[in-house]
């Protein structure tokens, strides 16, 4: 008999153990959408900024950034691989798998990444706009996994941040000028 009130202890402990705290609501992931955007007018005609797009995204940023090999290097279906630096405290590396999933040559481009627990789609569009410049806007769905209450607004303006920094390099690229890589 006192056995069994030993074990109906641990039981209840260890039920314990794997509910919510009393009173707390239940922590489920769900899968959070994050829009990002940037936009810029470049004093350039829409080709030029196209042709510097295009240097941008061939240029490999980053040491560790690898084309695959059999896929295509630049258009509809051209892939690369990048490996990060080793994070502590493990040395654990982010590897990121991007791919042109969606392309009208001279217009616009969709790219999809995807890295470990998020995905990345982003959209360049191009715009003709007055007196030969052109309208570049930057448009992004980020998705991850997080509690409901999570606040991404971080997140949002670092994503936002990055996209604006990548407009203006093709810019400084389309007007002439050089541009620093954006880090």
């Amino acid at each position: 008999m006192g056995s069994s009130s030993w074990h109906d202890k641990l039981q209840a402990r260890w039920a314990a153990r794997l509910s919510d705290p009393p009173g707390a609501p239940a922590a489920a992931l769900q899968l959070r959408q994050v829009p990002t955007f940037a936009e810029r007018v470049v004093r350039a005609p829409r080709p030029e900024v196209w042709s510097a797009w295009t240097a941008v995204q061939s240029e490999p940023s980053q040491a560790s950034r690898r084309a695959i090999e059999g896929a295509p290097t630049s258009g509809l279906g051209a892939a690369t691989v990048t490996v990060g630096p080793p994070l502590p405290p493990f040395g654990l590396r982010t590897v990121m798998y991007s791919e042109v999933t969606a392309v009208e040559p001279g217009w616009w481009s969709t790219v999809q990444t995807s890295g470990g627990t998020f995905e990345h789609t982003e959209t360049l569009l191009l715009e003709e706009a007055a007196d030969g410049t052109t309208l570049v806007r930057l448009t992004g769905r980020f998705l991850q996994p997080a509690l409901p209450s999570a606040d991404v607004t971080a997140l949002q303006k670092g994503l936002n941040r990055l996209a604006a920094e990548l407009l203006e390099e093709i810019a400084a690229r389309a007007e002439g000028g050089s541009a620093a890589s954006p880090g």
